[in-house]
């Protein structure tokens, strides 16, 4: 039976590895841009990795406002609607989304890695809400821990595609961590963890 380090030696082949290069990349960038008034799409641009017209899609429909906006307005009005802390936030999380949906080649991985991303922003978000009651700083740390929550579905789905997705479909008396817990000898969250803790570093 492999050990949690020989998956993690295995992810470096895989889709989900270039997706948490890139986060890693645009995390050091997107700290640096602390100045909420001195941030432009050009900057954006030239320090992060990936950027793509969906990205602003993205963010604009995210802050309630119409496509018709152009780039700098768009992002100078969801700022002031949003929040830089959450507009960086948007960034981040899209970049891990659109890396690792568009790695993957067939449309049933694709659609199952967007849900799992998804459901990741959902409980960052929760995560961030609950915690910014104590502070903003333990916020901004609560929306990371909690998006990556699950990004050891993503490395069993990628490691042992078959195995996890007949344990995914299985009955479901079963919580899917403890079935993990049987067949590979410790389940996603530990996994996830090992993986993920790094980079939160």
């Amino acid at each position: 039976m492999s050990s949690i380090s020989d998956y993690i030696e295995r992810l470096k082949e895989k889709p989900l590895a270039t997706s948490l290069i890139a986060l890693s990349q645009s995390r050091d960038a997107l700290s640096k841009l602390s100045d909420p008034n001195g941030v432009s799409a050009e900057v954006i641009e030239r320090d992060i990795s990936k950027i793509s017209p969906e990205l602003y899609a993205f963010i604009f429909r995210q802050a309630g406002l119409k496509s018709t906006y152009s780039v700098d307005e768009g992002l100078t009005s969801a700022i002031t609607k949003l929040g830089f802390e959450r507009v960086k936030r948007l960034i981040f999380f899209y970049i891990a989304y659109s890396n690792e949906v568009g790695a993957n080649s067939s449309s049933f991985d694709r659609e199952f890695v967007a849900q799992l991303w998804l459901l990741n922003f959902s409980l960052g978000s929760t995560a961030e809400h609950w915690a910014n009651f104590r502070s903003q700083e333990l916020g901004n740390e609560a929306f990371y821990l909690g998006m990556f929550q699950n990004i050891g579905i993503s490395a069993f789905a990628q490691l042992e595609p078959s195995k996890h997705r007949a344990l995914r479909d299985g009955k479901r008396k079963v919580p899917l961590a403890e079935k993990e817990k049987d067949v590979f000898g410790f389940n996603h969250y530990e996994l996830g963890w090992e993986e993920s803790h790094k980079l939160l570093k």
